[in-house]
């Protein structure tokens, strides 16, 4: 990281007087990429409230990983640089990144901030998330395990969240706003969801991409859950 980039002042919001402070839902959807979502391709049947959503918001057009691993992809879109090109989780040394990202710079103006994920503490997230800014992090082992089903080598299905983030809300807002970021699991593989769920039978012959289509469209029921709550 240059030093340039390191510099605490090199990013900064501004609030007109008067403006409304608006609360951030920040939703990071594990593993999709374009073609497999309704958004680009109409008619799929995977993203159908995502499409909703895009229908009345901003769609980017070409977006490109710089890195296809979770821990990786997690910097940019937190913070606006490069990752360690390495595969080592080199990001969740303490101090390592600028104090630039989005949790950062939302704290300055007063937002309370929090991180949620149904998978656990691999590779020293809770470290990655504190790095990035965040006052909260709450991971697969501080969440209600009972009724949640596994659905992942990782963790535990989505919904599992919702609950403990509203509470969190409830608490935050009394503060002031807040940035509340979801990262998903069950579209990692190995594709699986809760059995609770209507399994969607996609049409295609790969098993495979059968299960990861039903999957995005459990995270595509889960963030419709979110926006209604």
């Amino acid at each position: 990281i240059a030093e340039s980039e390191r510099l605490d002042a090199s990013l900064e919001l501004k609030a007109k007087n008067g403006a409304p402070r608006y609360n951030v839902v920040f939703f990071i959807f594990e593993s999709l990429n374009w073609k497999s979502s309704d958004v680009y391709i109409p008619g799929l049947g995977t993203t159908p409230f995502l499409e909703q959503m895009a229908s009345q918001g901003q769609i980017i057009e070409n977006q490109y990983t710089v890195v296809p691993h979770t821990t990786k992809a997690v910097v940019p879109l937190n913070c606006g640089i490069y990752p360690y090109l390495d595969t080592k989780p080199i990001e969740t040394t303490p101090g390592i990144l600028p104090r630039r990202c989005l949790a950062h710079i939302l704290r300055s103006q007063g937002y309370q901030t929090a991180f949620f994920q149904p998978a656990a503490n691999f590779e020293e997230r809770h470290q990655l998330v504190a790095n990035m800014g965040y006052d909260v992090y709450r991971g697969l082992n501080d969440l209600p395990q009972e009724g949640f089903e596994e659905t992942n080598y990782f963790g535990r299905e989505e919904r599992m969240m919702l609950e403990p983030s509203l509470e969190w809300v409830d608490s935050a807002r009394k503060e002031g706003p807040f940035l509340l970021t979801y990262l998903t699991l069950s579209t990692h593989h190995n594709y699986v969801t809760p059995q609770s769920f209507p399994y969607v039978e996609y049409d295609v012959e790969d098993v495979d991409q059968r299960n990861y289509y039903s999957a995005v469209r459990y995270i595509d029921t889960f963030l419709k859950e979110v926006h209604d709550e």
